[in-house]
């Protein structure tokens, strides 16, 4: 059965579509994310969700839903992200303010999703390529805050951090030559990233 089906004729999906339509939609978007994926097997067994379950989607739409008033807030990222992958860097990282942004492995679970973690490698969540970010537990707004600007600001970020570190913001390595220093980003990753 495909999941057109799945959500169509299977009685406790089509209940949900006709009592909660945003939340059957929101189960319905077919990509790695195993909330999802639990969600639906869980709807599946047992014939409905928990008030539990339904309140967490809700919180998602609604936190998805604010970025959408503006588009995919994160867009201009992935797209940063993609022109370093085109021009043949396999690893790409990207520091901004306290934490690290990267695309997750194409084998992953994750494929097509950003990870946020901060300096010390600590997990603070996840942005899917449809712009939901997905906070890792007790993750606070200061902590992700530099990601959200990261996004609306690639370079100016990227400069920022090189200013503020003394450190390239994509490879890491010190500013050493005049130029770099002066332009606050390595002068190969702004061409590589595409800043």
């Amino acid at each position: 059965m495909n999941i057109d089906q799945l959500f169509n004729d299977v009685p406790a999906f089509a209940n949900l579509r006709d009592s909660n339509r945003p939340v059957w939609e929101w189960l319905k978007v077919q990509e790695k994310n195993d909330f999802r994926f639990s969600l639906r097997h869980n709807l599946n067994k047992f014939g409905s969700l928990t008030d539990g379950q339904i309140s967490a989607v809700e919180k998602i739409i609604k936190g998805s839903q604010a970025d959408a008033s503006v588009g995919n807030a994160f867009a201009p990222l992935f797209k940063v992200f993609e022109t370093a992958k085109s021009n043949g860097l396999k690893r790409p990282i990207i520091r901004a303010g306290a934490v690290k942004v990267y695309p997750a492995g194409e084998s992953s679970h994750n494929a097509g999703f950003l990870y946020v973690k901060d300096r010390d490698g600590e997990y603070l969540g996840k942005v899917s390529p449809t712009g939901d970010f997905f906070r890792g537990k007790g993750v606070r707004d200061d902590m992700i805050d530099p990601v959200y600007h990261l996004a609306e600001d690639p370079l100016g970020t990227a400069v920022r951090y090189g200013r503020d570190t003394g450190d390239c913001a994509c490879c890491g390595r010190e500013l050493t030559d005049p130029e770099s220093v002066e332009l606050g980003i390595g002068p190969v990753c702004k061409k590589n990233f595409g800043l």
